[in-house]
């Protein structure tokens, strides 16, 4: 631990100082990145041809060597990475900062990296020729680049750098008109098009902040920690604003989605609909709102109504060809994830590359299932007060925060500025060492793509920028990875240890206070398999037949004992058949609980009920199981009379 941080713990008047050392810091790196942008073309920074001396983007034509520009970027990787740490100590231990100047900071850090040329990937390039394309009278889900430079010489088109002048657009209908437009305003200039980009991402940007802090709540702390957990987050700047990245387009209607969603549905669902023809990944933040209003069909289906009407609309506009590469996307694989240390082994050695990639991309969304069903229970509280009781944003935030980390965490393809989705709604929730797991994701990652395009660099420079992408960040990665689950698991376990609600029942139901299963005593395959229960499971709860059980004083009854099997909680509650299952897993705790809490979540928890009846009803078929099973328990042999 730093000295900076130790001491931010032991005063306010040393929190205070820590936090103005931390604003220093995020200062610095985005004077770097801004610094970087200056220097003109350059292995980081992009050229622009067509250049107007008096319009931004401005730079001097420096042409600086490559060590030099990515030197400066780690450098502000690394120092806006500290800021950020030393920030969140800080706030912790007392730090009361204004929330306006830290949106003033994070106002000049965008400003600045607007006025200067797009770095580290060449993506803008890409959306500039779709535009253009566009702008011709072309079809850019049809035509790529390189065939619309056939038709005749375009700059516009022509500054596509590779691997993207095969590609087609794989972004909404909602994405490509933003990108005509500015092909339009820019006329034919890379330079001016180029400008108009900026703007609206970086509009989008300040936007996509300044709507977190909403959902903060009232508290000046708590909309200081949104301030820099998005607009003032010199990472996400550089990631999102500073490469030029469409990602913030899309995230403002889906934060503005949660932020109306209380007063509309069907207005939320407009918005879902409008980011999700931008980019379709904001469709997480609807699967989010659904989960709130599930015990609400009327505002369910208002908002999948709003969502239908601008999401279907707009896409039908475009036709069904936006299909063919929009969907496309998910089957890649990217380096920095986890999944890449995997991929390598598995397709060089296994299957061939289509079959890895089918195999990993099953692998991720089951994995991106668990952990969200993992984070859900793992969460701390929101910190926007509910408005009232039908007031679903706060539960909102905290469901967006779970789908969108499980998702940063684990998709096979994942780049630096995807961590937008996630940065939001953890901006929302109560601090916790998450945090810093997602602070550690987005500087590794981001470090991973200094530069993020297939330029010439010195050798001794690619073997470093190609280790760190290939190698250093999946190892970090899945250590923070490990880190997540670890931390996921020991909230669950402190809180659903004998009741999932973490407080003391008013009254156990038996002696010690333990919850019970209640099983068939006299089905031979009921017996058996609590017998392989106790041997591999070893839960601390009592498991008992029906037929000895107190029933009235476990608050359940015999009809229901002899239909499926049963678990009462301490405070009497009782759940049975396969949800009994889920509640014996996660009692058990470790990697017990993480399967039980899956069996809790729609679809899986349809389809547990499903098979639970399916093996219930033939259990006098399966091994262990006897004729006398399938009887009624008065019809048995030698059946117990019960309690």
């Amino acid at each position: 631990m730093s000295s900076t941080a130790a001491t931010s713990v032991h005063s306010p008047v040393a929190s205070h100082r820590a936090g103005r050392r931390a604003l220093v810091f995020c200062g610095a790196s985005f004077a770097l990145f801004t610094l970087t942008g200056l220097l003109g073309p350059s292995a980081v920074t992009l050229t622009l041809p067509q250049r107007v001396a008096w319009r931004p983007p401005y730079w001097f034509d420096v042409h600086p060597a490559p060590w030099l520009v990515m030197g400066l970027v780690y450098a502000g990787l690394v120092v806006g990475a500290y800021g950020l740490f030393v920030a969140f100590r800080a706030l912790a231990a007392g730090w009361q900062p204004s929330p306006r100047r830290l949106v003033a900071l994070g106002v000049a850090g965008v400003t600045a990296l607007t006025l200067v040329p797009p770095m580290a990937s060449g993506d803008v390039l890409m959306y500039a020729a779709y535009g253009r394309i566009a702008a011709l009278g072309g079809d850019p889900y049809v035509t790529s680049p390189a065939a619309a430079a056939l038709l005749g010489h375009d700059p516009v088109i022509a500054a596509t750098e590779r691997p993207w002048q095969n590609a087609t657009s794989v972004y909404g209908p909602v994405a490509t008109w933003i990108q005509e437009a500015a092909a339009r305003i820019g006329d034919g200039s890379t330079h001016g098009t180029m400008l108009g980009l900026q703007v609206v991402n970086a509009v989008a940007f300040v936007l996509t902040g300044l709507l977190t802090v909403v959902l903060a709540g009232s508290g000046d702390v708590a909309r200081a920690r949104a301030v820099l957990f998005v607009l003032a987050n010199p990472l996400l700047v550089w990631a999102v604003v500073g490469g030029a990245h469409n990602d913030a387009q899309a995230v403002v209607f889906a934060v503005a989605a949660l932020v109306v969603v209380r007063r509309s549905p069907f207005a939320s669902g407009l918005l879902l609909g409008l980011g999700g023809a931008i980019k379709l990944t904001v469709g997480l933040y609807g699967l989010a709102l659904l989960w709130c209003f599930r015990r609400s069909p009327r505002s369910a289906l208002s908002l999948c109504a709003g969502a239908l009407l601008t999401l279907g609309g707009t896409y039908l506009t475009a036709g069904p060809q936006v299909f063919d590469r929009v969907l496309l996307a998910p089957s890649f694989i990217s380096s920095g994830t986890p999944w890449r240390l995997l991929f390598g082994p598995l397709h060089l050695y296994v299957l061939p590359m289509s079959a890895a990639r089918a195999v990993i991309a099953s692998l991720a969304t089951v994995a991106i299932v668990l952990l969200a069903v993992l984070l859900f229970r793992a969460l701390p509280r929101p910190v926007l007060a509910p408005a009232g009781v039908d007031d679903p944003r706060p539960e909102a935030v905290r469901a967006s925060a779970a789908i969108c980390l499980a998702w940063v965490f684990l998709t096979q393809y994942s780049l630096p500025w995807y961590d937008l989705m996630a940065w939001v709604p953890l901006a929302g929730l109560v601090a916790t060492r998450l945090d810093l797991m997602l602070l550690g994701r987005t500087a590794m990652m981001a470090a991973a793509y200094v530069p993020g395009r297939v330029v010439v660099i010195p050798l001794g420079l690619a073997i470093v920028s190609d280790r760190i992408r290939d190698t250093v960040t999946p190892l970090v990665q899945t250590a923070i990875l490990v880190w997540l689950v670890s931390w996921c698991l020991a909230q669950v376990r402190g809180r659903v240890r004998g009741d999932d609600e973490g407080m003391p029942p008013p009254e156990p139901p038996i002696e010690g206070g333990r919850p019970v299963l209640l099983y068939d005593g006299d089905c031979a395959f009921c017996t058996r398999s609590v017998r392989l229960i106790e041997r591999w499971i070893r839960p601390s709860a009592a498991l008992e037949p029906w037929q000895f059980a107190d029933l009235d004083a476990l608050g359940t009854t015999r009809a229901r004992a002899e239909y499926e099997v049963l678990w009462v909680r301490r405070d009497r509650r009782v759940d049975g058949g396969a949800q009994a299952v889920a509640r014996l897993l996660i009692h058990a705790g470790g990697g017990w609980a993480l399967l039980g809490w899956s069996l809790r979540v729609p679809p899986i928890r349809w389809l547990a009920h499903l098979v639970y009846r399916l093996v219930a009803n033939n259990r006098d078929r399966l091994p262990g199981g006897t004729p006398a099973c399938a009887l009624p328990a008065d019809q048995r042999p030698g059946a117990s009379s019960g309690a």
